[in-house]
């Protein structure tokens, strides 16, 4: 069984596209997320890490990218509720991105299933073009008192092989011919880089007199340790479920890790016969220590170690020539000193996640429920940063010695879901379900950021108070977006070889303009519709079929609908103004050139699709063939210089996405204490960007 849309479903009665993700062994696994552990295990969902930092975090896409400028990432669904989107948290820090995975622990989850086309998606509107990943965790389905405790370590290896680089001599030799074959003076050479042509008899010879290998100093081994406590228990009255999760998991890069703490609560209680509730608490607090991506030249150790010349050494000498444990300082090439980097480069993010959630049911006729789910998001990430002097490139084209940062963004979210479900059997031949509701999703985010530079050259005072008073930037963000979208869902199976299943939804959402392009004026404000719908047709149980002992299932399917993507800025489509510093003065201006015609992205989608079973489900396998195309692709138009802007944001492009998939699963031996399988995926798309408004970007 499934459930889809708060709706328990047969696997064998499912007509849109989906994969599950076995979760059973991700303890045997690095993953510190969800995400990371599906990389190569469903096929078209495409999983990238997005740095080897732990906690980064990876960038996720089901069936290829749908958008050159809005979100690709599926929506995730924990237990119902939304989780927070990707990229609305802020980061001054390169390379890294907030991950709200971080705050779901992998050991509980008991279920994820990834829908990839519209005839389930469509009933999240304008959220599903992306697809949909629904993720359940610690079900207090037992009465019976359970007690799990998981202790894990493990290790993981520094890189055995790393990128070929010069020696010494090489890079000496090198070097000499690049200057003297440059068309430079012979005297501007020698005056702008001094240390190539030192003596034996000066004091700095001997500082250029190595052949290091830099990347061994930033790599190590490094290991995590886990600790997970599962408690479930109860009785018929009342159930409940509660998971602690500790983990320290240190990187590869030197001085980089994660560590976190998690903590879950669930009940289940049986007011009346009627009338049934769930609440759940989630507490999520993680500390990551971080380093740059190697696009930041100055505080990237990997780039450091690429570009810093192997005639060096990370260390200083005295007069006598003993080398110190003083750091040595930038060369006369301007490369930053990699183990400076690793040791005082500092950049730690912390956050702080609550969700609670509550959620009534209430049997209204034996066929008939209604249920309400509710949920209150706090959501904090406080980012500090410290880029210091000494070893270091000059930061800013030259004008900072060190700089900090600070970062703080504050999320808070309400979501309701209440609907109506309804499942019936007609006779032997008929069966019908249907969940009728509406979501509702506000949010308020507000960002908070400080920058100061050229605090004491010592790099000891490392706060934004601590900077050059004239030299000091602030700025931040505040940011509403609401959503509402009633939704219909309905399935019908005509003697288990006929189904049919559809969904639509009528989304509106405060970030698209108040004239939006496409949509359906409801009492002055514009409506998106979105619809999918899809019908399968199970041979093996025609006559021609049944008798074959050895089939287990054949179903051949086929779907095809529209979805919509609203990730196009919250104030794209409002003319609003924004505060600007001059001299002793201060003013308002026009922060953008407002489109009032802004709508959704919108991505039409067909598929389909054949799935066999064999043997008792020893043998499975499912092919699926997909075309997309997506229709008002947002893109950011440059527009005429007199109007003094540089772009404009518009819906004015269109892509198109096809490929294929093919899973293939084999258990080869099923005994009662040793079972072997086989699994396999491969899938294909190709994307293409078929028109641009303006013909250029």
């Amino acid at each position: 069984m499934l459930s889809i849309l708060s709706q328990e479903m047969r696997k064998r009665n499912i007509i849109s596209s989906y994969s599950e993700l076995n979760t059973e062994d991700i303890h045997h696994s690095s993953a510190l997320t969800v995400d990371q552990y599906m990389q190569g295990r469903i096929s078209g969902v495409y999983v990238t890490n997005r740095s080897g930092m732990p906690g980064s975090g990876a960038l996720t896409t089901i069936r290829g990218v749908n958008s050159l400028n809005a979100t690709n990432q599926p929506l995730y669904i924990i237990d119902g509720i939304p989780l927070t989107q990707y990229g609305v948290m802020g980061s001054n820090l390169n390379g890294y991105d907030y991950n709200p995975l971080v705050g779901i622990n992998p050991y509980v989850i008991s279920k994820t299933t990834i829908i990839k086309d519209p005839t389930v998606t469509a009933a999240y509107g304008s959220k599903g073009s992306n697809g949909i990943i629904l993720i359940e965790t610690l079900d207090p389905s037992v009465t019976q008192t359970t007690i799990e405790l998981d202790l894990r370590s493990g290790l993981s290896l520094s890189p055995e092989v790393y990128i070929p680089q010069l020696n010494a001599g090489q890079h000496k030799t090198l070097m000499n011919e690049v200057l003297f074959s440059s068309g430079m003076l012979e005297e501007d050479i020698i005056e702008r880089y001094p240390s190539l042509f030192l003596t034996e008899d000066e004091v700095r010879f001997i500082e250029y007199q190595h052949n290091t290998n830099w990347q061994k100093l930033i790599f190590d081994n490094s290991y995590f340790n886990n600790v997970n406590l599962n408690v479930k228990g109860g009785d018929e009255i009342a159930r409940y479920g509660l998971s602690f999760r500790y983990t320290d998991n240190k990187g590869i890069i030197k001085t980089t890790g994660f560590q976190g703490y998690n903590l879950r609560f669930v009940s289940r209680l049986n007011i009346f016969t009627w009338l049934r509730m769930n609440a759940g608490v989630s507490l999520n607090y993680n500390s990551s220590m971080l380093k740059e991506a190697a696009t930041m030249e100055e505080t990237s150790p990997i780039f450091a170690s690429l570009a810093k010349s192997p005639l060096l050494n990370p260390y200083q000498y005295d007069l006598e020539g003993q080398r110190i444990r003083t750091l040595a300082e930038v060369d006369d090439i301007g490369v930053s000193n990699p183990l400076a980097i690793i040791d005082n480069y500092e950049a730690k993010s912390n956050n702080y996640n609550f969700i609670a959630t509550a959620d009534f049911e209430s049997s209204i006729f034996r066929n008939l429920l209604v249920n309400s789910k509710f949920s209150l998001t706090y959501n904090v990430m406080k980012e500090q940063i410290f880029m210091p002097n000494h070893g270091m490139e000059l930061y800013y084209n030259d004008e900072a010695i060190n700089v900090a940062k600070s970062t703080n963004n504050d999320l808070k979210s309400f979501y309701n879901n209440t609907y109506l479900s309804y499942n019936k059997t007609f006779g032997n031949d008929h069966v019908i379900s249907s969940v009728t509701g509406f979501h509702i999703h506000a949010n308020q985010f507000q960002l908070d950021w400080g920058l100061a530079k050229n605090a004491h050259e010592n790099d000891q005072y490392r706060a934004i108070q601590d900077g050059q008073s004239d030299l000091r930037e602030i700025g931040g963000d505040n940011r509403i977006w609401n959503w509402f979208s009633a939704y219909e869902n309905i399935h019908y199976s005509y003697k288990d070889r006929y189904l049919l299943s559809a969904s639509i939804s009528l989304d509106g959402s405060s970030r698209v303009g108040d004239n939006a392009i496409n949509t359906i004026g409801i009492f002055g404000n514009p409506f998106g519709f979105f619809y999918g719908g899809g019908i399968a047709w199970r041979l093996s149980n025609e006559s021609f079929l049944k008798n074959i002992s050895w089939l287990e299932d054949l179903k051949i399917r086929l779907s095809a609908g529209k979805t919509g993507n609203d990730d196009i800025g919250e104030s794209s489509a409002t003319n609003y103004y924004q505060t600007i510093k001059f001299r002793t003065t201060a003013g308002l201006f026009p922060a953008v050139l407002p489109n009032d015609e802004l709508s959704y992205e919108t991505v039409n989608q067909m598929n389909t699709g054949i799935d066999l079973s064999l043997l008792g489900n020893r043998f499975t396998a499912s092919f699926d063939l997909f075309n997309s195309r997506t229709d008002n692709m947002l893109i950011f138009s440059p527009v005429e210089s007199y109007l003094g802007y540089d772009l404009r944001v518009e819906n004015g492009g269109k892509l198109k996405n096809n490929g294929w998939e093919f899973n293939l699963f084999v258990r080869i031996l099923d005994g009662k204490s040793f079972k072997w399988d086989l699994s396999a995926n491969l899938s294909s798309f190709i994307n293409e960007v078929t028109e641009i408004k303006g013909e250029k970007l």
